[in-house]
């Protein structure tokens, strides 16, 4: 099994800068984990890029107690860790703009009420198709 650690990020005062480059990060993968149907590693293709709503279809689509809210846990390029909010009901029914995932990124969809990441998630070992 593959562990990805996710820590509680303390918000930064400074805009963090983001690229599509990414050097640091070393695979071409996202990881979609909490109240989805196929949590896992999912290949982002040549652009580096996949949205959110690709990545949910992925992954089986969410839960039935999944929270409308969701989080993406993201390096920016001097490696400091940052916690995204973002409104899952708003993308999935179609009403918001979907939100771009990069290489590397967290997709985490807690279960209604009960936001906190854990400190660790475990992945299961199976490949996931690319995009």
């Amino acid at each position: 099994m593959t562990v990805v650690f996710v820590a509680v990020l303390m918000l930064q005062i400074a805009t963090p800068v983001f690229s599509q480059e990414r050097s640091n990060v070393q695979d071409d993968t996202i990881a979609v984990v909490g109240s989805v149907n196929r949590p896992g590693k999912y290949t982002v293709g040549q652009s580096g890029t996949i949205t959110v709503g690709t990545a949910i279809a992925q992954a089986g689509g969410v839960e039935a107690n999944s929270d409308q809210n969701a989080y993406v846990y993201r390096r920016d390029d001097q490696g400091v860790k940052h916690e995204i909010r973002i409104s899952l009901g708003n993308i999935l029914n179609r009403q918001g703009t979907d939100f771009t995932l990069y290489r590397g990124d967290i997709l985490f969809v807690p279960i209604t009420g009960k936001k906190a990441a854990p400190k660790a998630i475990t992945l299961p070992d199976h490949d996931v198709a690319g995009i």
